[in-house]
């Protein structure tokens, strides 16, 4: 049993001021949360409510948030922060290098727009490729 949430603009909000007061991440800092853009950011989180699948919401929501762009910056980095807290929640990590992570990114905010199935199919495929438990954590 999964123990991820959904995924909700509180959990968004969690995560980006948790990191914007901590460090950067790819060394800028996110954006404040009230920078959104609230109806995008609706239409990304209602995409990924649809999916029973954890790690289907999960590549849902990161490729929404790459295209759709619901902060005036600091997008993928929002998304990939999004997607390692996630995981976390089920003591799984991404191993995969900064580089890898941020070709990823790319990728996906730069694909095509009427590739969504595919892109999101995917983010679905990397994560599962990469993903690895958190040492010390065991699976439930």
């Amino acid at each position: 049993m999964s123990k991820i949430e959904h995924i909700t603009e509180e959990t968004i909000s969690k995560i980006t001021t948790s990191l914007a007061q901590v460090s950067p991440l790819f060394n800028e800092l996110l954006p404040s949360f009230t920078t959104r853009y609230s109806e995008k950011l609706g239409n990304c989180l209602g995409c990924a409510c649809e999916e029973e699948d954890p790690i289907k919401r999960i590549s849902t929501v990161y490729a929404m948030i790459n295209k759709e762009r619901p902060f005036p910056t600091g997008n993928k980095r929002i998304a990939l922060a999004l997607l390692l807290y996630l995981l976390a929640q089920d003591g799984k990590w991404l191993k995969a290098s900064a580089d890898e992570l941020y070709a990823f990114a790319h990728w996906v905010s730069t694909a095509p727009a009427d590739a969504e199935e595919d892109v999101i199919n995917y983010v679905e495929k990397f994560i599962k490729k990469h993903e690895v438990m958190i040492e010390g954590k065991k699976q439930k």
